[in-house]
């Protein structure tokens, strides 16, 4: 369920930005297109009414008009790119937290089944690289089931929670634990 609600938003976040994306690029290239016409008609303009000041005047306001018009370009195409990388941005971030927690317990914030496996594939791969021994232990607690219909699965989980902070005090920083 986790999962599907992650995949839901992350294609969101993605079409999102890239819908910006696209909206921006077009009013670059609008703006693009209307600046590149009016610009050189303008010029054309004023190379044919050559040899009066006025000419002299309409091209400079052509120059200043198509610097103004380049500067909303530049600023346009920027916005685009910031919101292209906004919305990868945050969907790397999304993408981080929701991997990570998919290794971890939700209640004692242990290394799940799927994580322990595959820490346990990697340091196999590394103690046979470096001839070391690997140790293995698994821990049960006894008769949790009968404490757990007693007490109740509040206190059942409490318990766990106890647990895996004293596992997690306990054993070396470098020790690799989980449930």
């Amino acid at each position: 369920m986790v999962q599907k609600r992650f995949a839901i938003a992350l294609t969101n976040i993605i079409i999102t930005a890239f819908a910006l994306f696209l909206i921006f690029i077009a009013i670059y290239f609008y703006l693009s297109f209307n600046s590149e016409i009016n610009a050189v008609s303008d010029l054309l303009n004023a190379v044919r009414n050559a040899g009066n000041t006025e000419t002299i005047t309409s091209i400079r306001t052509n120059i200043s008009q198509a610097s103004f018009l380049f500067t909303a370009q530049l600023a346009t195409f920027l916005a685009a790119i910031i919101s292209l990388s906004i919305g990868l941005c945050y969907s790397v971030r999304l993408y981080t937290i929701e991997r990570k927690n998919a290794l971890l317990d939700p209640l004692t914030h242990l290394y799940n089944r799927k994580a322990l496996f595959f820490e346990l594939k990697r340091e196999l791969r590394k103690s046979e690289r470096y001839g070391h021994p690997t140790s293995v232990a698994m821990l049960d607690l006894d008769f949790f089931k009968k404490y757990n219909d007693e007490n109740g699965h509040v206190a059942g989980d409490k318990l766990l929670k106890r647990f895996a902070k004293i596992l997690k005090e306990s054993v070396r920083t470098y020790d690799i634990f989980g449930r």
